[in-house]
Parts: C-alpha cells; structure tokens; sequence
C-alpha cells in the first residue's frame, strides 16, 4: 500500500520525535548503566550529563521560538537532524567526559530546536488539512522510540559493547532522517495559518486556564518526570532479581506504553476536557514514578513503567495543544515558550537526583522528590482553570 502524501508528513512527524526524543535523548536511559558499570562514574556525573543535554534543550527551544524562521522551517529541520544524528554517532567514539558534555549539549541544543520546528510544521498542517484528530499519531514517535531503545540496547551491547551500541542507534537516526528528508511538508503547505475559524467550538470549551499557571505545571512536569526519564533503568537495577536485560525491559514497557497514550488523551480530552485529563495524568504519573519504591518487585518495576509511560507524552500532547489553542496566531513562538520552562524542569531534575541519591545512597528520596513536585504541578493547573461563566 502506498502512502499518500497526508500520512506521509504525518510520518515524517513521528519519525523526527522517534529520532530527537526517543533516541537521541532517551536512549541514554538504558545505555548509560552499561556505560557507568564499565567505566565507573558515578551518578552525580550521569545526573550533570543528563543536565548538559536538558540545557541545550532549553536554548534550542528559546532560539527556535523566538528566530524568524520565514519559509525555511523544513529546510532548517534537515540540516539540525543530521547534525542530532551525528551526535549520537560519536558518543561510541571516545571516553572522553569533555567530549561526551560537548556532545550531550549538542544532541541536546539540535533536539529543542527540531522539536519546536516540527511542532509548528506538523499541527500547523494537521489544522490546515483538518486532520488534529490525528495529533496522537504524531506524539506517539516518542515512546516508538523508546520502545525500540528498550528492546534493542540489551542485544546491541552483548554483541557491540556501549560504543556500539551509540553507532547502532545512531545508524537508525541517520535511515529514520532519510525519509523525514522526502516526506516532511513543504513549507507552502506549512505556513503559520491562524486557525480561528477552525477550532472557535475548541477555543470556547477548552481556554480555561491561564498561561502562567500552565506554564508552572509544565515547568513541574519537566522537573517531575525526568528523574524516571533518567534514572528508571538504574532503579529498576537495584531490585533484587533484576539484571541489565530486564532492567532494560522496563524501559521499553515505558515506550510500549507512550507510543499509544498520546492517541487515547486525546481522545479523552476531547470528551473530558484538555485540563481535567492533565491533571488526571499527573496523578497517575506520581503513582507510576512511586511504585519502584513501594514495591521493588515485578510489578512495582513493569506496572510503574507502564504508568510513567502512559503519561509523560500525554501531559506533553495536551499542554502544547492547551497553549495553542490559548495563541493561535503563533505556533512557533507559544511552543518555543513552553518547552523552555519544560527544558529548564529538565536541568534542575537530573541534578537534584544526583545529589539526593549521592547524599542517600539510594534512588528514594530522588523519588519522593519528583513526585512532591508533580503535586505542585496538580495544584498549579487546579489553581489556573478558569471557571465556565
């Protein structure tokens, strides 16, 4: 069957979160414990590698937002994805922990910039095609990649070592960039038409929290959830009976349960409304993020990556498309804003973790942390709706 070229964008939206977000930074999840257990760092330094990412992530979407990118989104996204793929590429190179922060940044600063552009090019074109219902689909690259993460690191590092375990990720960046080169929209069929007309029923059922308060609670998310995004694999490794393989598998339980989750908040949304199911999904993500601590058996490692997974893209789906039904008029510049206090929460996050889990000896107090500020993220967004007159 031939793809016609709708659901062709539509893929080239997936297959640039798979690369950006599921591989380039979430497959340091599971390589980095095989990285720690041969070469010996410890968790404070995979706490500020992961930062280093996070701060490039955070220019990257303040630059994004805020350039006048005219007409040169898509070509602008081909140039910063072959760099991105390049950079998980060399990671296998060398080990250099200088190298590997310029790097990190690097992955980090191209993968805030594509997040941003395809962002804007893909709702900006689901909304001209009236295809939104289709906003799922598109998120869902993130947890596919990690999925993919999940399952292949294990296998990748038994025959390959941890380096070639970065070319083998690498190399799908490089194919997956082929084909979002070929298919993503061209920019005439992506330019920043204001959708008012459009989503006017939308408007008025859903623009019921501020900026800022959503804003806080984004902000809370990033800080939140990036502590299981970075450390899931080595919690899960610290229950007894676990080893690298099934401590792997949890992460790829994550992306078996993000790839769908994305599609069914939607949907969800769509009959519930965008803040009450943000708020539902925070709750469930701080059960999720807690069950390792409160039941460090199967189910406290599979159920709880299966409820972080479940959650953390669609906090992300319905919080961009919150904040641009709020500003229609400018995609760019609403994301750019947004995924800067979101990447700024991924900074602090990792290197909070690392000082508690240096300072304790243990992943709890790393956790309990993240979930206190999901709760001030619940409370932010209970705080922000705006009440129906």
């Amino acid at each position: 069957m031939i793809l016609n070229r709708k659901y062709k964008a539509l893929l080239a939206g997936t297959f640039t979160l798979l690369i950006v977000m599921g591989l380039s930074r979430f497959a340091y999840t599971p390589i980095f414990p095989m990285m720690q257990r041969e070469l010996g760092f410890t968790d404070q330094f995979a706490g500020f590698l992961a930062s280093i990412n996070y701060a490039g992530y955070l220019l990257g979407s303040v630059f994004a937002g805020y350039w006048n990118w005219k007409n040169s989104r898509a070509s602008s996204l081909k140039i910063y994805l072959i760099i991105n793929s390049l950079s998980i590429v060399l990671m296998g190179i060398s080990e250099n922990y200088t190298l590997w922060y310029f790097l990190r940044f690097i992955a980090g600063l191209t993968a805030g910039i594509i997040f941003v552009l395809i962002s804007s090019i893909i709702m900006d074109y689901l909304t001209e095609k009236k295809m939104t219902h289709l906003t799922g689909f598109f998120y869902a690259g993130v947890g596919t990649g990690i999925f993919f993460g999940g399952i292949s690191v294990p296998y990748l590092a038994d025959f390959f070592g941890w380096k070639g375990t970065w070319y083998g990720v690498g190399a799908l960046a490089f194919l997956l960039t082929y084909f979002v080169s070929r298919w993503v929209p061209d920019e005439k069929n992506t330019v920043n038409s204001a959708p008012a007309k459009v989503e006017t029923m939308e408007n008025k059922e859903h623009k019921q929290i501020s900026l800022p308060w959503l804003i806080i609670a984004y902000t809370a998310e990033g800080i939140g959830y990036i502590i299981s995004g970075t450390f899931l694999v080595a919690i899960v490794s610290n229950i007894p009976g676990f080893n690298s393989h099934s401590a792997s598998l949890s992460w790829a339980f994550v992306g078996l349960a993000a790839a769908p989750s994305c599609i069914l908040w939607v949907r969800l949304a769509d009959h519930f409304g965008k803040i009450p199911m943000l708020k539902l999904a925070y709750i469930i993500q701080i059960f999720g993020i807690s069950l390792p601590l409160v039941f460090q058996n199967n189910i406290g490692a599979f159920l709880g990556a299966l409820l972080f997974g479940g959650t953390f893209m669609g906090i992300t789906t319905l919080s961009i498309a919150t904040a641009k039904i709020l500003f229609p008029e400018n995609s760019s510049r609403i994301i750019g804003q947004l995924t800067f206090f979101y990447a700024g929460g991924q900074i602090i996050g990792p290197i909070v973790a690392g000082y508690l889990t240096k300072s304790t000896g243990n992943y709890n107090s790393s956790i309990i942390f993240a979930s206190i500020i999901l709760v001030i993220g619940v409370i932010s967004l209970t705080l922000g709706e705006r009440r129906k007159a």
